[in-house]
């Protein structure tokens, strides 16, 4: 049992590599939401997305202020009933249900941790250290809470449980390593690096579960299979490369602000994209550099990419088709 879920993405697909299925794996735990590799990405595509997340905080706590306001409504409503002699019975044994619960509720087993809280967002960058302390420090921020309880119960206290989860290959295990500041786990720039749950503890204060990357049974979103394929988050047999190339070509093409990428491919391959459909311009380069081999031709455009040589920038922005 952990007490509070570190979901990795990609900070270049942030829609892509949050897993759909993670709200139904966490419930109510706390979560907090790292954007990985946040150097990979321009500072324009940075502030769009924390303006994004700070509107859907601001909708996820005005549900809650009116959820709790309904409850308090509601609360009014049976304190005015039980004004009436005729029903004061029946809001005494309504009270004695509801004290019940909530001594019920003061008697929660250790483990299920704080209440929920609304999530908060990180950027990091798990190769430099970036953004890792303010990381750090929330996620043993917590402990007050479950110790705080444990101590009311006469127990020890314990240090915070987290688990560590994402897609392959978003630099979980290099921010694991950074937020444990030494190497502890393995860590490589490529899919499958860690296979098996692992366990490793920060000081006293907090122990990290590091977990294989996790990615959906079935891809019924194959913009999202594309987007992985493009950042290197699943593994290379899953996907053609020229094809993957042409896929981001089409991408950057439909981007704000691209002027800067297309040129850089234009100077670099001496071709307008704009000009010729994309699957044309992977062929272009593959006649222009690699003797009509368009494998390679993919491999070249897709690494050009994820080595930064086209520029910093993200392949997803809040309100873009997906």
């Amino acid at each position: 049992m952990v007490d509070v879920v570190l979901e990795v993405r990609d900070a270049r697909i942030p829609h892509s590599t949050c897993h759909p299925q993670v709200p139904l794996w966490i419930g109510s735990k706390p979560r907090l939401v790292v954007m990985n590799r946040q150097d990979m990405i321009a500072r324009a595509d940075r502030a769009a997305w924390d303006k994004h997340f700070t509107a859907e905080a601001a909708a996820a706590q005005a549900a809650a202020d009116a959820k709790a306001a309904a409850k308090r409504k509601a609360a009014a409503a049976r304190a005015a009933a039980a004004a009436d002699s005729e029903q004061q019975h029946a809001a005494q044994v309504q009270q004695q249900e509801e004290e019940q619960q909530q001594q019920q509720a003061q008697h929660e087993p250790e483990d299920a941790g704080p209440p929920p809280l609304p999530q908060q967002v990180f950027w990091t960058d798990g190769k430099t250290g970036s953004g890792v302390h303010s990381l750090r420090r929330a996620a043993l921020k917590l402990s007050d809470h479950i110790n705080a309880k444990r101590a009311k119960r006469g127990l020890a206290p314990r240090p915070v449980r987290a688990v560590v989860i994402g897609f392959p290959n978003i630099g979980k295990s290099a921010l694991i390593n950074r937020l444990l500041g030494r190497r502890v786990v393995e860590s490589a720039a490529r899919p499958g690096v860690t296979r098996v749950l692992r366990w490793v503890r920060l000081g006293g204060e907090l122990d990290l579960l590091d977990a294989p990357g996790i990615i959906p049974a079935a891809f019924n979103d194959q913009a999202a299979a594309q987007a992985l394929a493009i950042c290197n988050d699943i593994g290379e047999a899953s996907y053609v490369d020229s094809l993957i190339a042409a896929a981001m070509i089409i991408r950057i093409k439909t981007l704000p602000r691209n002027r800067p990428i297309l040129a850089a491919l234009q100077r670099r391959y001496r071709a307008d994209p704009l000009s010729m459909s994309a699957e044309d311009f992977v062929l272009h380069v593959a006649g222009e550099v690699f003797g009509g081999d368009a494998e390679k031709a993919g491999v070249r455009l897709l690494g050009d990419y994820r080595n930064g040589a086209l520029g910093e920038f993200a392949l997803e922005l809040p309100g873009m088709q997906h």
